[in-house]
């Protein structure tokens, strides 16, 4: 699943932006002259008649929902009546963005994602390049990831460790390049895997897993319970 070997084919593109976090983008792709793979049109509402895919229905359905999320959309739905797109963009509150944006946006992504999954659309992590590279594609999986809590009673109160298996294969948390994508619905990139979790399994449980293989918390918040216990969050 690796080797790319389509010609003009839409792509969904994981990337980065400077105030709102992850978002996905859609592009069509095609080959230059060397023979690479490269980006060649951002898809917008419009697809272009040159786009060649069996899903035009589909691709348009992800393509309105990219639009649901671009500057001028988060300003239109979050803004306050008077304020410029620029302005808006320059500060606002970060409650705004925790609470009420980057959920917006988290929903909205986690459509697209479930649509790519269903009509094997290619998911990439963009690198800056204009090339596209295989190793930079991710393989969603099409049934959720499994999170468990691990708990161990000490002295002291209670550590407790996040262990996450796909297909009852371990997950290693701490891997390098791990990254959120999607909080609530959750979406993890993990390797060249993007993982999703079961609805109501919020991303900032795993946060803390990312950089240490443990967490704790004192005695008088445990309840009086003695040994190790497994519990799904």
């Amino acid at each position: 699943m690796n080797s790319i070997s389509y010609n003009e084919r839409p792509i969904l593109f994981i990337t980065s932006h400077r105030q709102f976090g992850p978002m996905i983008v859609p592009w069509e792709v095609g080959r230059d002259t060397s023979g690479w793979l490269t980006l060649q049109n951002r898809l917008s509402r419009e697809i272009s008649p040159d786009t060649t895919t069996e899903n035009a229905d589909v691709l348009s359905e992800i393509i309105s929902l990219s639009q649901t999320f671009n500057d001028i959309e988060i300003h239109r739905r979050f803004a306050r009546k008077g304020v410029s797109v620029k302005d808006f963009l320059k500060g606002f509150p970060e409650e705004l963005l925790l609470l009420q944006i980057r959920p917006f946006i988290d929903r909205q992504m986690d459509k697209m994602f479930r649509l790519a999954i269903q009509h094997d659309i290619p998911v990439f992590v963009h690198d800056g390049s204009p090339r596209i590279y295989p190793e930079t594609r991710l393989l969603p999986d099409a049934n959720p990831a499994e999170p468990w809590f691990c708990f161990t009673k000490t002295h002291e109160g209670s550590n407790y460790v996040l262990e996450i298996y796909q297909e009852d294969q371990k997950i290693n948390l701490k891997a390098p390049g791990n990254r959120i994508i999607c909080y609530n619905p959750c979406w993890v990139k993990t390797g060249n895997r993007l993982l999703h979790f079961p609805e109501g399994f919020d991303g900032k449980k795993i946060e803390p897993f990312l950089k240490k293989r443990s967490s704790s918390f004192p005695l008088r918040l445990k309840r009086s319970t003695s040994g190790r216990s497994f519990s799904k969050p």
